[in-house]
C-alpha cells in the first residue's frame, strides 16, 4: 500500500479541501510521487500528479474558483476547472526560494528567502510587497529569510522567518518587532493588530504586541510549532505530531482530532467557521474545536 504524506492543505467549508503531499511507492522505496489531492464529501478524493514538490498552497474564489499551487523558485500553478495556467513571479534568483503561500482577506500571498514578499490580486496580478524589507545577503551570515505571513488585510500584515525575524506592517511601512529570542520562526498569526501568535523551533510560542512579548506554553522545549490556527477565540497549534490548544492558564492541551494515534499533524487551516487540520496520512476537521471528523486518506491511485 502507497502512503500519503500530506503538509499543507486549503479549505472551502466543511466538505470541500484541497491538500498537497507525496505518495511513497510501497514496491520501489526511493520513487516519490508528488500531488494535488481534491477532496469532497460527496466525490471523495481525486489525485493529481504534479511535477514537482510545492512549497504551498492557497484556494481564491475571485474573480472565479481557482486553486493556486505555488513552486519555491516563482512559479504558481492557476487550476480551475476547465483550464489551468501558470503565473511566474519576477523574482531575483540571488534571494533564494519562497516558503509560503496564504490567502488573506481577498489577496493571495507569498513569502520567502531575502525576506521577499508578493502580492496577488483578484485579478491575478503579483507585485513585490516588500519595501524596506527585502535585503539581499553579502555572506551566509546575512542570509535572511520569511517563513510565513498573517494578517487582516494588505494593510494589517505581519511575518516571520530566520532568527526571530518579525516584521509588521504598519501605515504602509515594514517595522521590525524585537522579540525575546532569536531561533527560527515557523508560523505567524494575527488575530487582531493588538494580539499577534509566532512559533518556531525549541517549543517557542510568543504572544504580543508592538514591542511588547511573552513565551506561553508549556510544551518540551525539543518540539518545534510548525503552524496556528485561530479558532472560536481559541489558539490551536501543530507540532508535527499532534495538535494543541491553549488554555487561559497559558498551557498547552492536546487536542483528540479523532485519528487516533495517527496524526502527524503539520498544517492547520481555517475557512468558513471550519478548522482543519491535515498531516501524513491523516487529515480531520471540526466546527466547534471540540468534536472532530477524520477522512479516510488511503485514497486509490489513478496510476495504478
Amino acid at each position: 500500500m502507497a502512503r500519503f504524506d500530506l503538509y499543507y492543505g486549503a479549505s472551502l467549508g466543511f466538505d470541500h479541501c484541497w491538500m498537497t503531499g507525496r505518495v511513497a511507492d510501497d514496491v520501489d522505496e526511493g520513487k516519490v510521487t508528488h500531488v494535488v489531492i481534491e477532496w469532497t464529501a460527496d466525490a471523495g478524493p481525486r489525485v493529481i500528479r504534479i511535477p514537482a514538490e510545492p512549497m504551498g498552497l492557497a484556494v481564491t474564489t475571485e474573480p472565479n474558483p481557482t486553486l493556486l499551487v505555488g513552486y519555491p523558485f516563482g512559479s504558481v500553478a492557476a487550476l480551475q476547472v476547465t483550464k489551468s495556467h501558470v503565473e511566474n513571479l519576477d523574482m531575483p534568483n540571488e534571494l533564494g526560494p519562497l516558503r509560503l503561500l496564504r490567502k488573506i482577506d481577498r489577496d493571495i500571498f507569498t513569502v520567502g528567502m531575502g525576506r521577499q514578499v508578493y502580492r496577488r490580486d483578484y485579478s491575478g496580478i503579483w507585485r513585490r510587497y516588500d519595501e524596506g524589507l527585502r535585503t539581499i545577503p553579502r555572506n551566509r551570515d546575512e542570509l535572511s529569510g520569511l517563513n510565513s505571513i498573517h494578517g487582516l488585510s494588505g494593510n494589517d500584515l505581519v511575518v516571520a522567518g530566520m532568527r526571530g525575524d518579525l516584521w509588521q506592517l504598519r501605515h504602509g511601512a515594514w517595522t521590525r518587532i524585537d522579540i525575546p529570542t532569536n531561533v527560527m520562526l515557523n508560523d505567524v498569526h494575527m488575530v487582531n493588530p493588538d494580539l499577534i501568535f509566532a512559533c518556531g523551533k525549541s517549543g517557542v510560542l510568543l504572544r504580543g504586541k508592538g514591542d511588547s512579548w511573552e513565551f506561553v506554553g508549556d510544551a518540551p522545549t525539543a518540539v518545534g510549532f510548525l503552524s496556528l490556527a485561530w479558532f472560536r477565540d481559541t489558539l490551536f497549534v501543530a507540532d508535527g505530531s499532534r495538535v494543541y490548544r491553549l488554555l487561559d492558564d497559558d498551557s498547552l492541551a492536546t487536542v483528540d482530532i479523532g485519528s487516533g494515534e495517527n496524526q502527524e499533524i503539520g498544517w492547520l487551516d481555517v475557512d468558513r467557521d471550519v478548522l482543519w487540520a491535515f498531516g501524513a496520512g491523516v487529515m480531520s476537521r471540526t466546527k466547534d474545536g471540540v468534536n472532530w471528523i477524520a477522512v479516510d486518506v488511503d485514497f486509490p491511485l489513478p496510476w495504478k
